[in-house]
């Protein structure tokens, strides 16, 4: 996620205004040092692991899934954090989240 002058630029798709963008960044360190951090920041803030995280602790806080739930899906979930046949046709996943 790009938010302008935070962490990037955003340029109309004209060859000048991108090379300015650019060029300001080859040329100014403390700019270029500056946004790169906060990239690695968004990247961190945003990441799947981070959400997933949230959204699991968000769920047992309502009572939605318990602990033992949760721990099976992440466990279950591959690298990509999908578990594999995860989606509407697992009627147990619906039924524990509806408990």
């Amino acid at each position: 996620m790009i938010v302008p002058q935070y962490n990037g630029f955003l340029a109309r798709p004209n060859a000048a205004e991108l090379a300015g963008h650019v060029e300001r960044l080859l040329t100014d360190e403390r700019t270029y040092l500056r946004m790169a951090r906060r990239c690695l920041d968004m990247r961190d803030a945003l990441s799947y692991e981070r959400w997933r995280t949230a959204v699991a602790e968000a769920l047992e806080e309502c009572g939605l899934i318990d602990r033992r739930f949760r721990a099976e899906a992440f466990a279950a979930a591959g690298s990509d954090g999908v578990a594999a046949g995860a989606g509407p046709s697992r009627p147990d996943v619906w039924t524990s989240l509806s408990r």
